[in-house]
């Protein structure tokens, strides 16, 4: 069976995302960026994970492995037009959304 360029793109892809999203989170394990237990979100829903970003800040490679990761995710599920409001951070400041917002607009 020959697949076709987009089928063949698409594939490639899942890889990639797969491969990305594992660095992602090796890189969080590494820097004690992730805690497991009972949380209570600043939404109020409860969640099994906490991410503490502020523990990556003191590297700036693992800062911008995950912020040109998890862009690149972004991008390639939602596309270009449709993001442009996910880099926005309403709340408190956040070292993701300058990096990511960086790395967006030099796209």
């Amino acid at each position: 069976m020959i697949l076709g360029v987009e089928e063949i793109e698409k594939r490639v892809w899942e890889e990639e995302k797969v491969f990305l999203m594992k660095q992602v989170g090796i890189l969080l394990i590494k820097n004690n960026a992730i805690k497991f237990g009972d949380y209570i979100l600043a939404s109020g829903k409860k969640s099994p994970y906490y991410v503490d970003l502020r523990q990556t800040i003191s590297s700036p490679i693992t800062m911008d492995w995950i912020a040109n990761s998890l862009t690149r995710i972004v991008l390639n599920e939602i596309g270009k037009e449709r993001s442009i409001g996910f880099w926005v951070c309403p709340r408190r400041a956040s070292p993701l959304p300058p990096w990511s917002a960086r790395n967006w607009a030099s796209l």
